[in-house]
Formats: structure tokens, C-alpha cells, sequence
């Protein structure tokens, strides 16, 4: 499903990146495009609200590693992160440079089923991130409608594992209740619940296409494709506070690509 969702809107953003370039106009002032000026008479001003969707390709080895203590290694495939972000951008004080900072957040998941103590029970493996990221990125080359965007984003990133068993079977509620929310009551055998956390910290240099237009100075879109890097290997705990020494490396780096829309004030 959100394999799905994301190629939706690559292909939207996509049809969107077209629509707007063939809007190409001359650049002028802020108001009105003069189609005889050789440069702008104002200086680029952009601050707004953007939507970010990104795929990361990390290796799921170490996902596939842990999950295989209760019979999950079927981890695979890139894990999709959705979030919103702030952007800005002035010339007239830092010439060339876009600043975005946000938020985002993703997971996968995986199941099985099996049994236990004669009991059919479902297991679940969850794994979820999110990130803190600012992006700082350079204008390299750009016309009226289109900007080249080469940068680097920081990131602070918090990680979180979740092993779950639950009966599978249809039961009255009362044993539902019993068996699926009282997981840490000692007496009962079959709900089993572990989760460990995870804090990193991590690099993702960037190359990007942004377009926008006079058209609409309301709207920008872009398009990134980078390589996200953990700088240190996560130190894993367990819902007490424990240190878990010898969990498998579990870093989300790898290939990314990036799709955003932004809404806001964005002079040209």
C-alpha cells in the first residue's frame, strides 16, 4: 500500500513538473513578468509549507537479523517516509541558498503466523523511524521556472523495533481483552510484546529539480535523488532502559529519492 501510494505521487508530481514548465515565462518583477527584461528588477523571496515524501533503500539485513528471533525475516524493499517542512529563501540576505527544515516518519512491517503452546497466534515485527532533518541547498544553476538545487541535509533520527505476538483466532471479546491488552499481565501465556529504541544521526547530500512558476506563485514542486549515511552505529535499549548489546546493525542508509510539493509566497 504505501509502495503504491508513493509511485501515485512520483507520477503526480511528475505530470506537475511538465504542466508547469511548459508555462515558461520570461523573468520581470515580482507582480508581472516583463517579457523584454534581461534580469529580474527583485531579488527571489520564497517561504512556505512543503509536503516530502521520501524512499530510502536501506539494506534490511540487520531488520531481517532480529526479526528472526520469532520467525520474521522477510524484511525487504525501501522504507517510505512521509512529512512537512518549512522553507525559506531571500537573496537579498543569503544570495543562491534555500533553507528547509522538518519532520518525517515511516515504518515496515512484516507478519506471521504460527503457533504457540497449541495456540494459533500472529506475530508482528514493526520497524519505524523519524527524522529531524534541516537542508541547506545552493542554487547552481536556474532560470525563471526551473532551479538546480545541489545540497546536504542533517538529520537526528529516532529508531523503533517492535515484536509482537497476539492470538489469532476468533475469540469473544472478553478473551480478546484478556489475551491482546493485558499483554504484560505475568498469567497470560500467549501475548508477548519487546519493543527497543534508537537514537542516530545522519548526513543525506542531495541533488535537486525544482520548478516553479509565475503562474502560479502560490505552488513550487521538486523532484531529489541523494544517498542517505548513518555517521555511527545506533546503541539499541529495550522498553526498561537496557543497553541490548548484540542486536544486528540496523542503519537506514542507502539511496534515496525525494518528491515534494510546497505551498506558500514564492517571488520569482
Amino acid at each position: 500500500m504505501q509502495h503504491e501510494r508513493f509511485k501515485s505521487i512520483i507520477i503526480a508530481l511528475a505530470m506537475l513538473l511538465g504542466a508547469t514548465a511548459l508555462h515558461a515565462q520570461p523573468p520581470g518583477s515580482y507582480v508581472a513578468p516583463l517579457r523584454d527584461a534581461a534580469s529580474r528588477s527583485a531579488h527571489r523571496f520564497h517561504f512556505g509549507v512543503e509536503y516530502l515524501g521520501s524512499a530510502v533503500w536501506m539494506k534490511p539485513d540487520g531488520l531481517n537479523g532480529l526479526g528472526k528471533s520469532i520467525g520474521i525475516n522477510n524484511f525487504k524493499g525501501p522504507i517510505y517516509l512521509n512529512g512537512f517542512a518549512g522553507v525559506f529563501r531571500y537573496d537579498g540576505m543569503l544570495p543562491c541558498m534555500m533553507l528547509t527544515g522538518g519532520y518525517h516518519f515511516g515504518s515496515l512491517s512484516r507478519t506471521a503466523r504460527t503457533t504457540f503452546n497449541g495456540t494459533p497466534v500472529l506475530r508482528t515485527a514493526t520497524f519505524s523511524m523519524g527524522s529531524a532533518v534541516g537542508e541547506i541547498d545552493i542554487a547552481a544553476a536556474e532560470s525563471v521556472n526551473l532551479s538546480f538545487l545541489p545540497g546536504l541535509a542533517i538529520g537526528h533520527d529516532w529508531y523503533r523495533f517492535e515484536m509482537l505476538q497476539e492470538p489469532n483466532r476468533g475469540d469473544s471479546l472478553g478473551d480478546v481483552i484478556n489475551d491482546e491488552w493485558l499483554l504484560l499481565d505475568p498469567e497470560v501465556k500467549t501475548g508477548r510484546y519487546v519493543q527497543f529504541t534508537a537514537r542516530g544521526f545522519a548526513i543525506q547530500p542531495m541533488a535537486n529539480l525544482e520548478v516553479h512558476t509565475y503562474d502560479a506563485p502560490m505552488f513550487k514542486a521538486r523532484i531529489g535523488v541523494g544517498y542517505r549515511c548513518v555517521v555511527s552505529k545506533p546503541e539499541w535499549r529495550s522498553s526498561s532502559g537496557v543497553v541490548v548489546a548484540d542486536i544486528p546493525d540496523i542503519r537506514t542508509q542507502g539511496p534515496v529519492l525525494t518528491a515534494g510539493v510546497a505551498l506558500g509566497l514564492f517571488f520569482q
